[in-house]
């Protein structure tokens, strides 16, 4: 998961490290182990929120997952979802358009 927002918000069990650069920006990495042998891990963004993803590079943060995490690199990815997290209060989200090229 990568959150865009991350408004004091700790997700999973295990801090990483910082990751430095991804899409242009600092993130947090974060891990939790669920069910079975599924490893989960999430980017949290480390300042100011990502309000316009145009030119948004998601390669960067599953290449970093498979470098440093040992995320398999013929593991596949399984969708791509929009939306909030909201643990308190509510949440917004608005989404004109989106295009999404895998390759």
């Amino acid at each position: 998961m990568i959150f865009l927002d991350q408004n004091n918000f700790a997700p999973w069990k295990q801090e990483l490290s910082t990751a430095k650069g991804l899409s242009g920006r600092d993130w947090t990495a974060w891990k939790s182990n669920l069910s079975h042998d599924w490893t989960l891990i999430g980017y949290l963004i480390n300042r100011e929120p990502v309000n316009d993803a145009r030119s948004f590079n998601l390669t960067a943060f599953f290449d970093d997952a498979v470098t440093r995490y040992g995320i398999p690199a013929d593991d596949y990815i399984v969708d791509i979802e929009f939306g909030n997290e909201a643990y308190d209060g509510r949440g917004m989200l608005e989404l004109a358009n989106y295009r999404i090229n895998i390759e």
